[in-house]
């Protein structure tokens, strides 16, 4: 049978038992009571009759044609017990049901089931009986053209990005198979019969529905209770089960069994867990929606594109994920690990609350981040102490942004791994305007391949709180020497900044983002989606900012008010809208030194301030806030007009300049809570820091 698979366009995958395409018919299903044995060998209804179990003799009298067989055939009745006993060593929260004692009751077509069922659950030794529906194929899918570019295997949003695993060990998933179950044969049947043959970490696709009930509802397989044993076993033997959800348009989580027991819906009474990776189906446009067939509710583990048959999709996603696995770590993921991956990694629906549908499996996500880490993952870092993943401490403060009046003979020993700089945060000098500087761009590479041919690019804009995409001017791009995995500190060559393209005021700040085969730089979505870019400058470390300016201790001559150290800067609104901005002031300065936050009196008014709190300058329409010069003052929270940009300053007037260290002071941006921005002074002596505009 063939389902979609890598670069072939289609994997070839084994059967199970009577695979042939077509329905089965609804059946009868019985379980007698575990202490019932029956011998082996004759006829099956003489011994129900025989040894007292069952009055089989009436039961055909009243409904014809009847026949019952073993769902377990004799001969391989030990063999699942012996893979039972082996499931529960594995598996300690696998309880075997003994299979042994499920038995199929087929009847001529127009023999009332239902009423079979009544009769069959009066007999005392009968611990169950039930209808099963027809067992009905997934809705046909066309067959994928190996040479086509179908939007599944495409990177996400749009696919699962399978082409992307093909360039790993493993990434194929040609040593992993792939049993496909159809509805050639009743579920139960096809999954004990192929389990004899699948290896832990192996894959069984189980493509196919079950009309339930009165009016035909398409169900998952595993609400039959034999269907669910067999399922349950085959994960508790490791190996991964990815089940259709089926095509009922039905909230799973209000499916009653006979019992009116809510097994599908995780966390009610009733539930039960198979262990099986349920998979819903999506439209393939972006964002997928929920398809108007496909089931859906708290069970459902993820989704894919319905148009190549989203288990199939899903199936292959899992045997790629697992040749990866053994090709890098040597074993594969049992059923839960993967499963847990799958849920986690990946392409929300257009409507997650209402789809309720899980994610679509991203490999990119898969293959980069912590369940397998395969590429490469440079990084800068934030701030020093930043490891590289997401955090919640400062940005803007990025100690691997380095500019240079001079070229560096030998960057990587003045800057890189072992230079005794790795931590220093004031390398960078002030370039003069008219005179050429280099800039340096320093990376760590936490993945789990050597990164070759990546490179930096490097922006300066305008001192601002809020970075925003209009006010990035590049510098230039520069080949990273290979980065290493395991943190070593590489350093890039020079990128020269013309002398003529430097602004007239120096003190600029510098974003780099970074782009690598596998760890790609953030697209251009990510700088116009003001959700994606707040969630970027924070959670990205492919993109850092140095916003750290360092300037003299002492006042400088001609500048108003006198006696003050100035410090520009200016606070940008969103790019989008108008959006709520919180400002405050971080400061750690001598007692007694005396602190302004000087705006336009609009920025002053938006923030709530009350005229009577500020000093106004009618002349220039600004005002002055005095602020703490110890600790943290919020200013207020504005609504920051689209596009807007507020030239301010902060003002120090210190009463004590310290000769032998820096003095800090920042004024920092928040959306909603969390940083987005700050720009931070460092208050340096003359004599300590020559590197700095003249006059």
């Amino acid at each position: 049978m063939l389902c979609p698979g890598p670069k072939g366009g289609l994997m070839r995958v084994r059967r199970g038992t009577r695979g042939e395409a077509g329905r089965t018919r609804p059946r009868v299903v019985l379980k007698f009571e575990d202490e019932i044995r029956l011998p082996q060998g004759g006829m099956l209804a003489d011994q129900l009759e025989r040894l007292g179990i069952a009055p089989w003799s009436r039961l055909v009298n009243t409904f014809p044609g009847v026949e019952v067989a073993p769902l377990v055939r004799p001969l391989s009745a030990q063999l699942i017990h012996e893979l039972q006993r082996k499931g529960a060593a594995c598996d300690r929260r696998y309880r075997p049901a003994r299979l042994a004692s499920f038995f199929a009751v087929e009847a001529p077509d127009g023999t009332p089931l239902d009423k079979l069922v009544s009769f069959l659950r009066i007999w005392g030794n009968v611990e169950r009986a039930y209808v099963q529906g027809e067992a009905v194929p997934m809705p046909p899918t066309p067959r994928a053209d190996p040479s086509a570019d179908h939007g599944y295997r495409r990177p996400a949003p749009e696919g699962v990005d399978i082409r992307y695993a093909w360039r790993f060990p493993g990434g194929e998933g040609k040593d992993v198979p792939v049993v496909r179950v159809g509805a050639g044969g009743h579920v139960a049947e096809q999954v004990l019969a192929a389990l004899p043959g699948c290896a832990f970490g192996d894959v069984l696709l189980l493509d196919v529905q079950y009309a339930f009930g009165p009016h035909g509802s398409l169900m998952p397989a595993e609400v039959y209770d034999a269907e669910f044993e067999a399922i349950r076993l085959a994960v508790a033997l490791g190996v991964v089960v990815v089940e259709a959800a089926g095509e009922g348009g039905y909230d799973l989580d209000w499916y009653q069994n006979g019992a009116e027991q809510r097994v599908l819906a995780p966390g009610g009474e009733g539930f039960r867990d198979s262990g099986a990776i349920l998979v819903a189906g999506a439209t393939s446009a972006v964002p997928h929606e929920r398809t108007a067939g496909s089931n859906y509710g708290g069970r459902v583990d993820c989704h894919a594109c319905a148009e190549f048959g989203a288990a199939a999709i899903v199936a292959e996603v899992a045997a790629a994920t697992q040749g990866m696995a053994a090709a890098s770590r040597g074993y594969r993921f049992a059923p839960d690990q993967l499963r847990e991956v799958l849920r986690a990694q990946g392409t929300r629906s257009a409507d997650p609350a209402a789809d309720r549908i899980g994610l679509m499996p991203d490999l990119r996500r898969i293959i980069d981040g912590d369940a397998l880490r395969l590429a490469p993952d440079l990084y800068l870092r934030d701030f020093i102490g930043d490891g590289g993943e997401p955090h919640t401490g400062p940005i803007s403060a990025s100690p691997d942004i380095i500019v240079r009046r001079d070229r560096v003979r030998d960057p990587q020993a003045e800057f890189g791994e072992g230079g005794g700089t790795e931590d220093t945060a004031v390398l960078a000098e002030v370039p003069e305007p008219g005179a050429d500087a280099y800039v340096y761009v320093r990376v760590r590479n936490q993945g789990g391949d050597e990164a070759t041919g990546a490179k930096a690019t490097v922006y300066w804009a305008p001192a601002a709180t809020l970075l925003v995409p209009k006010l990035w001017h590049e510098i230039g791009t520069v080949v990273l020497p290979p980065v290493p995995t395991g943190d070593a500190l590489t350093v890039s060559r020079e990128i020269v900044w013309p002398g003529a393209e430097i602004p007239e005021d120096p003190r600029c700040c510098f974003v780099a983002v970074l782009h690598a085969h596998g760890d790609p730089a953030p697209g251009r979505d990510a700088l116009t989606d003001w959700d994606r870019f707040s969630t970027l400058i924070r959670d990205s470390n492919n993109m850092a900012a140095r916003n750290v300016q360092v300037v003299d201790n002492v006042p400088v001559p001609g500048v108003q008010p006198a006696g003050y150290i100035p410090l520009p800067c200016l606070v940008t609104g969103a790019f989008d809208r108008t959006r709520e901005m919180t400002l405050e002031v971080t400061a750690r300065l001598t007692q007694d030194t005396r602190l302004l936050f000087e705006a336009p009196l609009a920025l002053i008014d938006e923030l709530g301030l009350r005229r009577e709190q500020v000093e106004v300058d009618e002349t220039t329409s600004t005002a002055r806030l005095p602020v703490t010069a110890h600790g943290r003052q919020p200013l207020g929270t504005a609504r920051l007009p689209t596009g807007s940009v507020r030239a301010c300053r902060l003002l120090v007037r210190l009463a004590d300049a310290p000769a032998d260290r820096f003095l800090r002071v920042a004024l920092r941006q928040s959306y909603q809570g969390i940083e987005v921005g700050r720009v931070t002074w460092l208050l340096a002596p003359p004599s300590w820091y020559p590197s700095r505009p003249r006059g």
